[in-house]
């Protein structure tokens, strides 16, 4: 973490040339049926950048610090490790971090040790992503017995921990209107029986498959990060992360509840988003300004970065004042805002900061109805999404939607489908490719 802060200091004097963050969606195809995944419309498709051509735009990323794989399940890519390697060669890139629902096991296995291999240096952070406890966490993933496979594949990556030093092993959520109300018993299972290096909650987002999900009340929020402060670990980078999780969550409360930006977003010439197949964004919800495709720049992302759309996308950021909850984001529009970061610090030395003290259990929402706190702020983080650009058009906001994968294209090569085995379906898929 701290050679990535010190190779992100020169941004603060000149702009970067290509993305100093890039998501990459590196495949649509995905095992699970997540209620609350943004992407659900995208999935299983055909199409994505083979490895040569991310070898090709790799070569053309002279500014990339962090990488974040996305997806779909970037286990199920069968070059997933060579991917990585792909990226290391060519770039300068210091930190991947890979999200995974942990249903491949084996595959993890072999890939990680891989990379780790390979890649000296380089900090590989995997995050299981775990919905609440099991009975929730299955309800939402629906695959059977995702819970217990996760914890199979999380407890093998702890153990590589103690060969291989620069993997860090941590969990993730997305807070919804089915886990919200177990909050407290969910941290008590995660931080006493998982014990992960980082344990973070994000807010849902986007274009759930199940848009009711979206019912959250975020005092719910706030007391996921009051019990994340309270265990913490000691010294001085948990320290550091405290500090940083309090700014970018207390953020994210005050734009949901005031409904404007207060970082200013550097999304297009920071943060980039690249899709499976090509497609680049300035970000994931701004799905109303694509910036182009790799392969219509013959895969030199220097060019498309400099171009008059990512351009005009910057404008509309800065202009409009563009705000939403994306986590991966607020983290570089802090740190690139280091007189916000100040003022917070010693306001809150007074117990003046509205971020921070935004935080509170105790604190009385500024989203009121007849005096009263709302039951939840679904609505306005459905708006949130909404007004920044949909995948998928509909009739009311609340539409339930169902998504059943062997109706998608490719669903049937990818391997991506139901099974009758006592097995995860994720490890009968790959034992039997």
């Amino acid at each position: 973490m701290r050679r990535t802060y010190l190779q992100f200091l020169k941004y603060f004097v000149k702009n970067p040339r290509t993305p100093v963050q890039l998501i990459h969606f590196i495949t649509s195809r995905c095992n699970a049926k997540c209620g609350h995944c943004f992407y659900w419309s995208q999935l299983n498709t055909k199409g994505e950048l083979s490895r040569e051509e991310i070898d090709k735009l790799t070569r053309n990323l002279p500014d990339l610090v962090i990488l974040n794989i996305s997806g779909g399940e970037p286990f199920i890519r069968a070059d997933f490790a060579e991917v990585i390697k792909t990226y290391y060669r060519n770039t300068p890139v210091k930190e991947v971090t890979v999200p995974t629902n942990g249903t491949f096991t084996e595959k993890m296995r072999k890939d990680c040790i891989d990379i780790l291999q390979n890649c000296p240096g380089l900090e590989l952070n995997v995050v299981v992503s775990l919905d609440g406890l099991e009975k929730i966490h299955d309800e939402i993933r629906q695959v059977k017995d995702c819970y217990k496979t996760a914890k199979k594949s999380f407890l093998m990556l702890k153990g590589l921990k103690e060969q291989y030093p620069h993997l860090q092993v941590s969990v993730v959520s997305t807070l919804t209107s089915l886990n919200q109300d177990t909050v407290e018993e969910f941290h008590q299972e995660v931080n006493t029986h998982w014990q992960p290096d980082i344990f973070g909650m994000n807010l849902i987002r986007g274009e759930a498959k199940k848009m009711n999900l979206f019912g959250v009340n975020l005092k719910n929020y706030k007391k996921f990060f009051a019990l994340q402060s309270k265990s913490r670990k000691r010294g001085i980078k948990s320290l550091v992360r405290d500090a940083m999780n309090k700014l970018r969550t207390g953020a994210n409360i005050r734009m949901v509840e005031e409904k404007k930006m207060v970082v200013p977003c550097q999304a297009g010439n920071l943060m980039g988003v690249m899709y499976e197949k090509g497609d680049v964004y300035p970000c994931e919800l701004l799905n109303g300004r694509p910036l182009g495709n790799v392969r219509e720049f013959d895969y030199d992302f220097r060019k498309l970065w400099a171009s008059e759309r990512n351009r005009a996308a910057g404008k509309f950021i800065n202009e409009s004042k563009c705000y939403c909850t994306h986590e991966c984001f607020q983290r570089f529009n802090i740190i690139y805002r280091p007189s916000f970061v100040l003022a917070q610090f010693f306001a809150s030395l007074f117990g003046k900061s509205k971020i921070i003290n935004s935080l509170s259990p105790n604190q009385k929402s500024t989203k009121m109805d007849s005096g009263k706190d709302l039951a939840h702020h679904g609505p306005d983080l459905i708006q949130l999404g909404k007004m920044r650009g949909v995948r998928v058009n509909r009739e009311s906001p609340l539409e339930q939607s169902g998504h059943d994968v062997s109706d998608l294209p490719d669903s049937k090569s990818s391997g991506v489908q139901e099974n009758k085995s006592t097995n995860s379906p994720a490890e009968e898929v790959w034992a039997n490719r």
